[in-house]
């Protein structure tokens, strides 16, 4: 597949995007399944209603809008890439659950948490990342290069009629692991992140069409195995 190096003109660094990282026929169906592994919610260590700024880092430029907007972190973008923003809370082992909202999304479009990011900022981590058209996939970030450890699939848990959906993420040793409003969704193992910060990401291929979603409710816990 073609790949698109995109030079950022705003502090975070864009990632290399495939051209077409979702296409017609190539979505494909999850199996319902149960996971392989548990866990244990622990401590409660972050609770982020998006009154205020805090660590998070905004930006306001014509094609890039990050920023707090009536107690929710509002995200509005155009250009194909990958954009986010990151917080400088660490962790290793952990709980990551946010309400997130897509107000416009192209086709060809995903949005979610990153775990473990790289504080120095330059897009390293795990990207958890669900799309309006019920589609979700996990992705590791490293330097230019964005791996999927699991590719875009359909689920019929994810709202896909303008609702809010509820993200939970599961950082636990090498165990990686995505729930959507409740429900299991998949699980991948990957050991090359062990910590970092909590980071909100989107991605388009749409030059034309802006991306926009909100973030809202965001509370991390510290997470152990059952």
């Amino acid at each position: 597949m073609q790949i698109r190096r995109i030079i950022g003109l705003f502090p975070n660094r864009l990632l290399p995007l495939a051209v077409m990282f979702i296409m017609a026929g190539c979505i494909g169906s999850a199996p319902l399944a149960q996971p392989s592994q548990g866990y244990r919610m622990g401590q409660l260590l972050l609770e982020d209603s998006f009154e205020t700024a805090g660590d998070w880092r905004q930006y306001d430029a014509d094609t890039v809008q990050m920023r707090i907007d009536k107690g929710r972190f509002h995200m509005r973008v155009q250009g194909s890439a990958y954009y986010w923003t990151i917080n400088q809370f660490p962790h290793e082992d952990a709980i990551i659950d946010v309400e997130v909202r897509g107000l416009n999304v192209p086709d060809v479009s995903g949005y979610g948490v990153i775990c473990r990011a790289n504080p120095n900022n330059n897009g390293n981590g795990y990207y958890f990342l669900i799309s309006d058209d019920g589609s979700y996939s996990i992705r590791r970030g490293i330097r230019n290069e964005v791996t999927a450890l699991r590719s875009w699939t359909t689920h019929p848990a994810i709202y896909t009629d303008g609702r809010p959906n509820q993200m939970r993420v599961i950082c636990l040793d090498n165990y990686l692991a995505l729930y959507v409003n409740d429900t299991f969704i998949t699980e991948v193992h990957d050991q090359f992140f062990q910590q970092g910060v909590v980071g909100l990401g989107v991605v388009t291929t749409s030059e034309s069409d802006a991306l926009e979603v909100t973030f809202d409710d965001l509370r991390i816990w510290q997470a152990s195995s059952e």
